[in-house]
């Protein structure tokens, strides 16, 4: 069977980590268990804050993600924006306002700054995230994908599946993405079994300014990381030119990454069952279902879903995948991965970064 995996913001509903921190100094090499509920979409910020403050507190690491002033200044005016997108889309509206009407350029500057610092500020949260982090529910995904098949669907920028999938040793960077990087061999690159489409972008992508190239920077292997030296930034330096993080910014999302749309057409039209996980169709995703319309799916098309709010779904999922078939197979994520044999975790590997767990 002809599966494909839809990931959406709700797979990181229940963050669990294991957080390992080498300090040279004292010579100590150590795992702290950190959790953070809620997903970081509707909760983004307020996630984050108290991600980065229990990192703080129990280990000594410079936590570089913080709320610029204006932001804040942003936010205290805009209190009702419910999620980060939604935050996002009031900066953009605010500065295509003033850009048009405002006699001076000092508010236009102001605001177009907070947006620019609330786009880093994301980009820095979720890279701090994926280099400190290890998710359980997306390394037991990544091992049933690699196993059983399937491909992936994924509109989230981290890399907890990315890195789940590479540990592996049967998927990889330079081609798993199904896209073409400007610094990456056209021959010679390793084959992976498994395509990871992510059309919003990923924090590992980076592109010159005033420029639609892909650049891929390969994060360090988790065994080699210590302090925030190996971190991936908003800004790199790839190939000698400074380049961003090639991401589609929350708000008004836009479809970028023709290529990657292309083969998300592909995978879904010859999928004979989607599995969505934590992928909710929220407000600022009308381009998805707008696309989606667009396909020609099998008839005989099964669409399962794993979400809380599944059942409030299902009509939803009707009419944007053209089938009847239509059914919530779990709650949560952790549920599904017991569905797929998971057991709890047993134990990190030190020396590799791997954590160890049982599969019945």
């Amino acid at each position: 069977m002809r599966r494909v995996f839809l990931i959406g913001a709700g797979a990181s509903c229940e963050l669990f980590f294991n957080i390992r921190h080498i300090d040279g100094g004292y010579g100590t090499d150590k795992t702290d268990r950190l959790s953070c509920q809620g997903p970081l979409s509707t909760g983004f910020l307020r996630d984050a804050e108290q991600l980065m403050r229990e990192v703080g507190s129990k280990l000594r690491l410079a936590v570089p993600a913080k709320l610029w002033p204006d932001i804040l200044r942003f936010i205290s005016v805009h209190a009702n924006a419910n999620s980060v997108e939604d935050l996002f889309r009031a900066l953009e509206d605010a500065v295509e306002t003033e850009d048009a009407s405002s006699p001076t350029i000092s508010r236009y500057i102001e605001l177009f700054q907070a947006k620019t610092h609330l786009e880093t500020y994301i980009v820095e949260v979720l890279s701090f995230i994926s280099n400190y982090c290890y998710s359980l529910t997306h390394a037991v995904l990544a091992k049933h994908l690699i196993e059983e098949g399937g491909d992936i669907v994924s509109f989230n920028w981290d890399l907890f599946l990315d890195e789940a999938l590479a540990e592996t040793g049967q998927w990889h960077y330079e081609i798993g993405y199904g896209l073409r990087f400007k610094n990456v061999p056209a021959e010679g690159a390793p084959t992976s079994r498994n395509l990871l489409l992510k059309p919003n972008g990923s924090i590992n992508w980076y592109c010159p300014r005033g420029s639609d190239e892909a650049y891929l920077r390969i994060p360090e292997k988790r065994n080699l990381r210590n302090g925030t030296v190996n971190r991936l930034r908003r800004a790199e330096q790839i190939d000698g030119q400074m380049m961003n993080s090639f991401i589609v910014p929350p708000g008004r999302k836009r479809l970028a990454f023709p290529d990657v749309w292309q083969r998300v057409k592909g995978v879904l039209e010859a999928a004979e069952e989607v599995i969505a996980i934590g992928f909710s169709f929220n407000s600022n995703d009308g381009h998805i279902k707008e696309s989606l319309c667009n396909f020609s799916f099998k008839e005989s098309l099964k669409v399962r879903l794993v979400n809380p709010n599944g059942t409030a779904l299902v009509q939803l999922y009707k009419e944007a995948f053209s089938t009847a078939d239509v059914q919530v197979l779990a709650g949560s994520f952790s549920e599904y991965c017991k569905m797929l044999g998971y057991n709890g975790p047993r134990k990190l590997d030190k020396k590799t970064g791997e954590v160890r767990y049982n599969l019945t």
